[in-house]
């Protein structure tokens, strides 16, 4: 609590908030739109995606009716609804980061438009805290299920196969949206711009789906290679602002067709920065807002405060798993080369897929043994398996850098 607020003044402030909540939500009075902003703001369309950190909604603004997505994260805060919001942010920092880097990528052509944000007090489960009945205690919070818990570790092999898709994080400072007795639930709310197109995850399924043999002599054809280009192209973007994306994947990649005249391009727009931090932090002051990255994009800088376990486990750098070395941007072309590999290759089955990534991240190749890169792959694309082959280096030293990539 802010040092300016006295006892006298907090019983009254949280008087007032008791009141506000109890009359906002008793059945003779007005809706949830007069206290939420979110629900001020715009009205709910549909419920466009679900992880274990947030929501996604289409919501449609109230005043111009534009569509925007907005990505609701619950979390728990030992600040209360009048404390200076100064102070939520210094405590909140690292839940902050995912607003900080998309608002440093405004200008960005490959990353998702960035419009504003907010933290706002859950109201249902306010309500449901501060109002003493079984009943009130048992309801659900207005923003949707409950999510799942924070995850200390890394999932077993059987979670690793069949959960692949969903990405764990274990920093310091987001709490998990429960709030107990000392703590009070907030929702940090974050409008972008709706991604267009499909997610590359749904876009490559649908080729795989779709593929015949006598299509083409390779998979890896020209739309294939525009995609990754693209994708290369943003992460050096993303590095220059001095940021590592750290959950790249299939499903944070949103592929479009985009139509110039007698063209048809493909566009590529990088999603979800929620465990983005910086490339290197000098001192314990840095934030991704004041940080300047250094002028040579392939400089590898390591910071030894590094959080380990981070990321989707089976996309993510051995060593963001591990944590036993320092780690730098280098984390982000190991995921690059687990797509360039499902970008050449035709997966039949997910099975298929799930064992050939797995067989990938265990191939004794990168530890100077045998070579786990699809047969179809290597004799379809043998310049673009060779690459993988770099990409997927278990030394984040021997990764190449981005600017030499010429596929």
């Amino acid at each position: 609590m802010d040092d300016d607020i006295s006892n006298d003044e907090e019983s009254a402030c949280k008087s007032i908030v008791l009141s506000s909540v109890s009359e906002a939500f008793s059945p003779d009075t007005a809706p949830l739109s007069l206290v939420s902003p979110l629900y001020a703001r715009y009205e709910f369309v549909k419920r466009l995606g679900k992880g274990a950190f947030g929501s996604v909604s289409l919501m449609r603004s109230r005043l111009d009716r534009r569509l925007e997505a907005v990505k609701s994260v619950a979390f728990a805060s030992p600040h209360p609804p009048w404390a200076h919001p100064d102070v939520m942010a210094r405590s909140h920092d690292p839940l902050l980061r995912e607003v900080r880097a998309l608002a440093a990528c405004q200008d960005s052509r490959y990353v998702v438009r960035y419009y504003s944000s907010w933290i706002e007090p859950d109201w249902a489960r306010l309500r449901s805290r501060l109002v003493s009945s079984s009943k009130s205690q048992n309801e659900t919070g207005g923003y949707g299920e409950e999510e799942e818990e924070e995850a200390s570790s890394y999932p077993s092999r059987q979670n690793f196969l069949f959960d692949d898709d969903s990405s764990i994080q274990t920093l310091a400072g987001i709490e998990k949206e429960t709030a107990d007795d000392t703590s009070w639930p907030y929702v940090l709310n974050i409008a972008l711009q709706p991604a267009s197109g499909v997610t590359l995850q749904a876009w490559l399924q649908r080729r795989n789906d779709n593929y015949s043999e006598s299509m083409s002599s390779s998979v890896f054809g020209k739309v294939e290679q525009s995609i990754f280009k693209q994708i290369v192209l943003a992460l050096i973007d993303v590095h220059s602002r001095g940021l590592i994306h750290r959950d790249l994947k299939p499903a944070n990649v949103f592929v479009e067709q985009i139509v110039e005249e007698t063209d048809i391009m493909i566009g590529v727009t990088l999603v979800d920065f929620g465990l983005t931090t910086l490339t290197h932090i000098i001192d314990d002051t840095s934030t991704i807002s004041s940080y300047k990255p250094p002028t040579d994009s392939c400089l590898v800088l390591r910071n030894p405060f590094r959080t380990r376990g981070v990321g989707t486990p089976s996309y993510c750098a051995p060593e963001q798993v591990t944590g036993t070395t320092y780690y730098g941007p280098e984390v982000d072309l190991y995921p690059l080369g687990l797509i360039l590999v499902e970008l050449a290759t035709v997966f039949r089955t997910q099975m298929e897929r799930i064992e050939t990534l797995l067989a990938l991240r265990e191939d004794p190749y990168y530890r100077g043994g045998g070579d786990a890169i699809p047969e179809s792959m290597e004799r379809g694309c043998p310049e673009a398996a060779g690459l993988a082959r770099r990409l997927l280096s278990h030394d984040p030293a021997r990764r190449p850098c981005l600017r030499s990539i010429t596929i």
